[in-house]
Protein backbone atom coordinates (compact mmCIF):
# COMPACT_ATOMS: atom_id res chain seq x y z
CA UNK A 1 0.00 0.00 0.00
CA UNK A 2 1.00 3.68 -0.40
CA UNK A 3 0.56 6.20 2.27
CA UNK A 4 0.89 9.68 1.55
CA UNK A 5 0.99 12.64 4.27
CA UNK A 6 0.01 16.06 2.86
CA UNK A 7 0.32 18.57 5.91
CA UNK A 8 -2.18 20.69 5.97
CA UNK A 9 -1.81 22.17 9.41
CA UNK A 10 -0.57 25.64 10.58
CA UNK A 11 1.90 24.35 12.31
CA UNK A 12 5.13 22.11 11.54
CA UNK A 13 4.33 18.77 11.15
CA UNK A 14 7.23 15.97 12.80
CA UNK A 15 7.29 12.56 11.59
CA UNK A 16 9.61 9.97 11.83
CA UNK A 17 11.30 8.45 9.01
CA UNK A 18 12.75 4.60 9.60
CA UNK A 19 15.80 3.66 7.58
CA UNK A 20 13.62 0.66 6.01
CA UNK A 21 11.81 0.70 2.71
CA UNK A 22 8.54 -0.11 4.16
CA UNK A 23 7.81 2.52 6.94
CA UNK A 24 4.84 -0.20 7.97
CA UNK A 25 4.83 -0.46 11.78
CA UNK A 26 8.17 1.45 12.31
CA UNK A 27 6.48 4.94 11.40
CA UNK A 28 2.65 4.06 10.59
CA UNK A 29 0.49 1.89 12.98
CA UNK A 30 -1.76 -0.26 11.13
CA UNK A 31 -5.50 -0.88 12.25
CA UNK A 32 -7.23 -3.44 10.35
CA UNK A 33 -10.40 -4.92 10.82
CA UNK A 34 -12.67 -7.51 8.89
CA UNK A 35 -16.42 -6.81 8.36
CA UNK A 36 -17.30 -8.40 11.47
CA UNK A 37 -14.64 -5.88 13.40
CA UNK A 38 -12.36 -8.48 14.02
CA UNK A 39 -8.51 -8.01 14.04
CA UNK A 40 -6.79 -10.38 11.97
CA UNK A 41 -3.49 -12.44 13.50
CA UNK A 42 -0.61 -9.76 14.22
CA UNK A 43 2.61 -11.43 12.14
CA UNK A 44 6.20 -12.29 13.78
CA UNK A 45 7.47 -9.76 12.42
CA UNK A 46 4.64 -7.49 14.18
CA UNK A 47 5.77 -8.47 17.01
CA UNK A 48 9.76 -8.23 16.74
CA UNK A 49 9.83 -5.13 15.66
CA UNK A 50 7.13 -3.80 18.32
CA UNK A 51 9.91 -4.74 20.79
CA UNK A 52 12.52 -2.94 19.33
CA UNK A 53 10.13 0.30 19.83
CA UNK A 54 11.82 3.51 18.08
CA UNK A 55 15.33 2.45 19.15
CA UNK A 56 14.99 -0.37 16.92
CA UNK A 57 15.90 0.60 13.86
CA UNK A 58 17.81 4.30 12.53
CA UNK A 59 14.98 7.03 12.54
CA UNK A 60 14.82 10.73 11.88
CA UNK A 61 12.65 12.93 12.14
CA UNK A 62 11.67 14.97 8.94
CA UNK A 63 9.73 18.57 9.29
CA UNK A 64 6.55 18.84 7.09
CA UNK A 65 5.59 22.89 6.39
CA UNK A 66 1.74 23.42 5.51
CA UNK A 67 1.45 21.54 1.82
CA UNK A 68 3.70 19.67 1.87
CA UNK A 69 3.90 15.76 0.81
CA UNK A 70 5.48 12.90 1.49
CA UNK A 71 4.65 9.47 0.17
CA UNK A 72 5.66 5.65 1.70
CA UNK A 73 5.68 2.21 1.53
CA UNK A 74 3.16 0.12 3.87
CA UNK A 75 3.35 -3.50 3.58
CA UNK A 76 0.31 -3.89 5.78
CA UNK A 77 0.33 -7.85 5.02
CA UNK A 78 4.23 -8.09 6.58
CA UNK A 79 1.57 -6.85 9.97
CA UNK A 80 -1.16 -8.74 9.66
CA UNK A 81 -2.24 -12.50 8.93
CA UNK A 82 -4.32 -11.35 5.36
CA UNK A 83 -4.71 -14.81 4.24
CA UNK A 84 -8.37 -15.15 5.25
CA UNK A 85 -10.71 -13.60 2.18
CA UNK A 86 -12.24 -11.26 3.81
CA UNK A 87 -13.22 -6.87 3.01
CA UNK A 88 -10.59 -5.24 5.21
CA UNK A 89 -10.88 -1.93 6.44
CA UNK A 90 -7.51 -0.16 7.13
CA UNK A 91 -6.47 2.84 8.71
CA UNK A 92 -3.18 4.24 8.99
CA UNK A 93 -1.79 6.09 12.13
CA UNK A 94 1.62 8.01 12.08
CA UNK A 95 2.93 10.20 15.30
CA UNK A 96 3.46 14.31 15.15
CA UNK A 97 6.24 14.53 17.58
CA UNK A 98 5.69 18.48 17.37
CA UNK A 99 1.89 18.63 18.75
CA UNK A 100 2.46 14.37 20.54
CA UNK A 101 -0.40 13.29 18.88
CA UNK A 102 -1.52 10.57 16.21
CA UNK A 103 -2.29 12.00 12.99
CA UNK A 104 -4.92 9.40 11.35
CA UNK A 105 -5.78 8.60 7.18
CA UNK A 106 -8.78 8.09 6.22
CA UNK A 107 -10.52 4.62 6.02
CA UNK A 108 -10.20 2.08 2.90
CA UNK A 109 -11.43 -0.87 2.74
CA UNK A 110 -9.74 -3.71 1.03
CA UNK A 111 -11.00 -7.21 -0.39
CA UNK A 112 -8.78 -10.32 -0.10
CA UNK A 113 -10.36 -13.20 -2.31
CA UNK A 114 -9.30 -17.00 -2.62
Amino acid sequence: MVATIESRSDHVVKVARASSDDQGGWVYEVDIHDENRATPLKSSFYAHIKGFGVSGSSFKLIKLNSGAVITDSVNASRLYDLSRPANYTVQFRVWDYEMSRYMKSNEITVKVTP
